[in-house]
Parts: structure tokens; C-alpha cells; sequence
């Protein structure tokens, strides 16, 4: 597989992974509890959407649970607003 397409692979698995509902997204936990059968549900997704089993495959093999990436995340102050407070702090009314 060339690299543009494995890129555009990725992207597409990216995508699928980030379609999840805000119900969804609200359930994280803070620990990894629940990543595998999150790895298994994004795998399915992904070939659903007509992402190749092998790439599918291959993408996931490297993907892991960081808890560095994790606390990260969870420390911006921007996310921990809800969505009309970050909306109305960024100016969204002038990006959208």
C-alpha cells in the first residue's frame, strides 16, 4: 500500500473515531479502562466505512492507551467548559 494511501486510510479510521456522539465521548473515564473494546468498536466502524481489514489492522497494532496524552488533554482549561461557554469565549460567531 503506498503512503498516500495509508495516509488517507488513517484519515478515514480518524474520522470514524471522531464521529462518536458527545453522550459517548462524555462516558471516558480516566483510567484505560474500556480502551480495547473502544480499539474493537472503531475497528468495526472503520471497515464498515470500507477501510481494508489489513489496514484497519495495521493502524490499530500501534495504537495504545496513553495516560501522558490522556492528562493532557483533560488539563485544558478550554475543555472543561461546556460547549456554549468554549463557543462563546473563542468567538465562534466570528469563525462560523
Amino acid at each position: 500500500m503506498s503512503a498516500k494511501r495509508l495516509c488517507l486510510s488513517i484519515m478515514l479510521a480518524t474520522a470514524v473515531a471522531t464521529g462518536a456522539t458527545s453522550a459517548w465521548a462524555a462516558s471516558c473515564s480516566k483510567t484505560s479502562a474500556g480502551f480495547e473494546e473502544w480499539k474493537t468498536e472503531i475497528r468495526g466502524d472503520a471497515i464498515n466505512a470500507g477501510v481494508s481489514e489489513r489496514t484497519v489492522d495495521k493502524v490499530l497494532a500501534n495504537v495504545s492507551y496513553s495516560k501522558a496524552t490522556i492528562r493532557a488533554d483533560r488539563g485544558q482549561k478550554s475543555f472543561k467548559l461546556t460547549l456554549d461557554e468554549f463557543l462563546r469565549k473563542r468567538g465562534a460567531s466570528t469563525i462560523v
